[in-house]
């Protein structure tokens, strides 16, 4: 009763161990998922300033110099200029769409068809038209207005439109030259993508193979090493079994011992018993001779006789005393022989239910291992991913510091403060992350010691007592 009592409070104490484990490892994985997260919205945020800073430089144009005119012809400059604008964040946001379009694997053919299909207009023809109806709507709307104006302002008018309509041409040869430029690059990299999706796929077959491997060579070392526990606990156990058989085969060698030194003092009892019954029958005999010589010679006195019957009754009384205590020393090695076969079944039971504890625990320490490797590696793929992590915000910061030093000269003092302040909030992240690290590791450390600790505690269990 106490072995089984000693086995329940080990399975228990390692069990509360065993779940704290379990509750810290969870609380890590939270803490590394609100991590990646917030790594995630710090990435999201960067990403939308780099673009930003991408869209402010290309919408610094040359300023267009528009001389006065009536209210009409205002309106009209207002309503052409703000569809022209329309028409060029439409322009830059086709041109954004192609260059994130072509990152994605699944959308390569719609973005060649895009490119190849999409005939880009000549600048001729668009001055042309765009100068003929605005000659047309200038004369038709404006014809009341003419009677009213001085004919000498306009020589200078018409100087400024003309000017205004070079920049406007000189800034759609420029844009058709980089959307023919983007076109190019699109394609080019289009077909960087295909290559680098078939380099990918064999890459990946190659990965698909090493990853096989790995897993079955990580399956025989765990198979060999849990061969060795196992043939490590056969030996405590046979070394166990050959302890208890030499207790009970000592313990049975004394009881056969005692066992024929009991018979031999039976034996011996019996021969005295014999030898004094026959000299009880002598002694019978001889009183029959006594009484016969008594009778025909001289009778005896009273006083004779009931000397001669004390004694007989006392030796009598004697050989009966010892043939009693015969017959309980036999009864009590029959006891005791009973008593030694009931102690011999019960060690077998208590065998019997170690043998079974003992199978239990070394399927709950299997099934703890195999857990302990599984958190493992996860642990060390949310490191990789946590670095990866590190060392793209370390490139994006870089990045952005080198376009915001290309972009912005006449700014200088406001974003050398925005690039401090930058910097400040990355190194503070990144002394966050790897003080987070190095307490998670810490932990992961004092879960494997405890781990180890429960191990031992396992493979040295606490020996029984031996049977009395």
């Amino acid at each position: 009763m106490t072995s089984k009592t000693d086995c329940e409070d080990v399975n228990y104490e390692r069990l509360s161990d065993l779940l704290k484990a379990n509750h810290e490892l969870t609380k890590d994985v939270c803490m590394l998922k609100q991590l990646v997260y917030c790594l995630n919205s710090q990435l999201g945020r960067y990403q939308k300033l780099y673009f930003l800073n991408q869209k402010s430089k290309t919408q610094n144009f040359p300023p267009n110099v528009i001389p006065p005119l009536p209210e009409n012809s205002l309106k009209r400059d207002e309503a052409s200029g703000s569809s022209r604008n329309v028409q060029k964040e439409a322009h830059v946001s086709a041109g954004d769409e192609c260059v994130s379009g072509n990152s994605d694997l699944s959308q390569k053919k719609d973005s060649k068809e895009e490119i190849s299909g999409s005939p880009l207009p000549t600048p001729k023809e668009n001055v042309a038209t765009n100068d003929a109806d605005r000659a047309e709507k200038f004369c038709s709307s404006d014809a009341k207005h003419t009677e009213n104006w001085d004919f000498f302002t306009l020589p200078p008018l018409l100087d400024a439109y003309e000017e205004t309509i070079k920049e406007k041409d000189f800034i759609i040869r420029e844009y058709e030259r980089k959307m023919l430029a983007l076109g190019q690059k699109c394609r080019a990299v289009v077909l960087e993508n295909e290559a680098l999706h078939n380099e990918r796929e064999k890459l990946m077959t190659k990965t698909n193979q090493a990853g096989v491997s790995r897993s079955v060579s990580d399956r025989i070392f765990f198979l060999e090493e849990q061969n060795k526990l196992l043939k490590e606990f056969l030996d405590l156990e046979k070394d166990k079994l050959k302890e208890i058989q030499d207790i009970y085969e000592d313990k049975i060698s004394d009881l056969t011992t005692e066992l024929n030194r009991s018979k031999e003092e039976h034996r011996r009892c019996i021969a005295e018993l014999s030898e004094a019954r026959g000299r009880c029958n002598f002694l019978a005999d001889e009183v029959c001779k006594l009484r016969k010589l008594i009778e025909d010679s001289i009778p005896m006195s009273v006083h004779n006789e009931s000397e001669l019957k004390a004694k007989y009754e006392r030796d009598n009384q004697t050989t009966l005393n010892k043939l009693k205590e015969i017959e309980e020393a036999k009864m009590r090695l029959m006891n005791e022989v009973a008593e030694l076969s009931d102690l011999k079944t019960k060690s077998e039971r208590l065998m019997k239910t170690k043998e079974h504890l003992l199978r239990k625990s070394k399927q709950k320490l299997i099934h703890l291992y195999v857990r302990l490797s599984k958190k493992e590696k996860q642990n060390g793929l949310l490191r990789e991913n946590l670095h990866k992590a590190v060392s793209l915000l370390e490139d994006l910061s870089m990045e952005n510091y080198k376009s915001k030093e290309e972009s912005i000269q006449m700014d200088e003092s406001s974003m050398q403060h925005r690039v401090l302040l930058l910097r400040s909030a990355l190194q503070t992240f990144q002394y966050e992350a790897r003080r987070e690290l190095d307490s998670i590791e810490r932990r992961l450390l004092r879960h494997k010691k405890k781990k180890s600790e429960s191990c031992g505690n396992v493979e040295m269990p606490r020996e029984s007592s031996p049977i009395t």
